[in-house]
């Protein structure tokens, strides 16, 4: 759709709508940090930690914001999943326990999964916390997909059933992957299963209705080519009921990131390959609080990827992110509204393979975004994906990109500029030569963020409150150039229009 510009009465009305809205006083950001290295593990293998999952509280009580993290822990002893809280919104951590296989002898070896039970299901208690993942030797000769579960707030954890095995894994029949959801009055387990001689890989679930006795497996896609391996499953609520489910397909091209649609979280449409997003494999899907869809997948670029509707009826946009992707990286929304990010590094490559974490602020949660777009250049104003304070604002050829959309919050008689994707604001940073470049910072309270408007016939010219200068395209016409600040004069480069968003 193409873009409609805000002239003249339409500007005034956006900046009125804008007028409604608080200045925002956002938790403090954090990250990337380290959540654990294994170059600190006397007994850490060549790769180190993977598939690191992260849950917080929300059904616990008074316990309710407190996080818990773990990981696959890859060493030369019996593994574990270790257990590490954080109280501060996912800011720091300290380990508080392990998920060790009591049942088998073997280890708890690969694809943990955490999960809050949200309602009383038979005998597991709302609030209960419960950890799923493979239990093996390391050379995964045979499997049990096990389920633990701990009622103090993951110090100790308790062996609560075998979900399903895999005796002949090392022979080529392994099950992988497993993700927790409670719906229909059930527990469910969606996993991997290569079990079946006619799919090299496909997507199963099991129910059960008291955390113990399960169901026989029953398929959620099976494709027609054999050959081809759907993988990873994780499933979310869509605000109209819907379920949505998204899984990798490794060996078809690109190994795309697929999703489909269901009324019902135990019926999928078995033989479909679904909707593609993006490539790369590995994706993770989750509702955010304002109920739009994301969805994090491995193509190596950081981003990840928003719905614009809440049905899914609209473009997935993509959103830049303070943390590098990394094979099976997770987003969790938070009680602060904003997003909590962890990851490792790539599949089974030797190396470092830290667990790092970040948060950011959830991209395009502003009703009345507006892109700037300059009248000289033609170029939108453009956060690049900078999460970093004091980075410089940039201009970009006109996208439909969070980093292209801002908020302009009143701040008495002038304006704060707020980025939607970065969480940044535009600031004159104190630079008060001309021509000098825009950065972007935190909120500050200080006049270097204060733009005064300024109507100039049919466009907009921004005068900063500490420098005295105007916002400039200054003629640069080229993708990426930075966003400059300059002396007051009659050049159509000090002049902007504000307009909806691409969609």
């Amino acid at each position: 759709m193409k873009r409609r510009i805000l002239q003249g009465a339409s500007v005034a009305a956006v900046l009125a709508v804008g007028a409604a809205l608080l200045i925002p006083s956002p938790a403090s950001a954090y990250g990337p940090s380290t959540l654990y290295d294994p170059a600190s593990n006397q007994n850490s293998t060549s790769v180190g930690a993977m598939y690191p999952r992260a849950v917080q509280l929300a059904h616990s009580g008074t316990n309710n914001g407190k996080m818990y993290a773990t990981f696959q822990q890859n060493t030369t002893t019996t593994q574990v999943f270790p257990v590490y809280e954080s109280t501060d919104s996912g800011a720091s951590w300290a380990k508080v326990g392990q998920v060790a296989d009591t049942q088998n002898g073997l280890g708890m070896n690969t694809n943990p999964h955490l999960y809050e039970v949200p309602k009383t299901i038979g005998a597991l208690t709302e609030g209960t916390l419960l950890a799923a993942g493979i239990s093996s030797p390391a050379d995964n000769s045979k499997q049990f997909l096990d389920l633990y579960k701990s009622s103090d707030l993951g110090r100790t954890w308790t062996f609560l059933s075998h979900v399903t095995s895999a005796p002949n894994a090392g022979n080529g029949d392994p099950v992988w992957e497993p993700f927790i959801l409670v719906a229909n009055d059930k527990v469910i387990v969606y996993y991997s299963d290569e079990r079946d001689s006619a799919h090299s890989q496909k997507l199963v679930h099991e129910t059960s209705t008291d955390g113990f006795n399960w169901s026989s497996p029953v398929d959620d896609v099976a494709l027609a080519d054999s050959s081809l391996r759907p993988g990873m499953p994780t499933v979310a609520q869509l605000d109209n009921g819907k379920w949505i489910m998204t899984y990798e397909i490794v060996g078809a091209s690109g190994t795309p990131d697929n999703y489909q649609i269901s009324d019902n979280p135990e019926i999928w449409n078995t033989t479909s390959s679904g909707t593609t997003i993006t490539y790369g494999g590995s994706p993770y899907v989750v509702k955010l609080n304002d109920g739009r869809i994301a969805m994090d997948g491995y193509d190596g670029s950081g981003t990840i990827f928003i719905n614009s509707k809440k049905d899914l009826s609209g473009s997935w946009i993509k959103a830049s992110t303070p943390i590098a992707s990394g094979y099976s990286r997770q987003i969790v929304p938070l009680a602060n509204g904003r997003l909590f990010l962890t990851s490792c590094r790539g599949f089974w490559e030797s190396g470092s393979h830290p667990v790092t974490y970040a948060d950011m602020p959830v991209p395009g949660t502003s009703a009345t975004a507006v892109q700037l777009i300059n009248r000289a250049t033609s170029l939108a104003v453009d956060g690049y994906g900078a999460f970093t304070a004091g980075s410089n604002a940039k201009q970009n050829a006109s996208n439909n990109g969070f980093n292209e959309q801002w908020t302009l919050i009143p701040s008495g008689n002038n304006f704060l500029i707020q980025n939607n994707g970065t969480g940044l604001y535009l600031d004159g940073y104190g630079r008060t030569a001309s021509g000098s470049a825009v950065a972007q910072y935190t909120l500050s309270n200080h006049p270097n963020q204060q733009w005064v408007k300024v109507q100039s016939d049919n466009y907009v010219r921004f005068k900063n409150a500490a420098t005295g200068l105007y916002l400039d395209g200054a003629g640069n016409t080229s993708n990426g150039s930075d966003l400059t600040q300059s002396t007051s004069s009659s050049a159509q480069s000090q002049q902007w229009t504000l307009t909806t968003p691409p969609s």
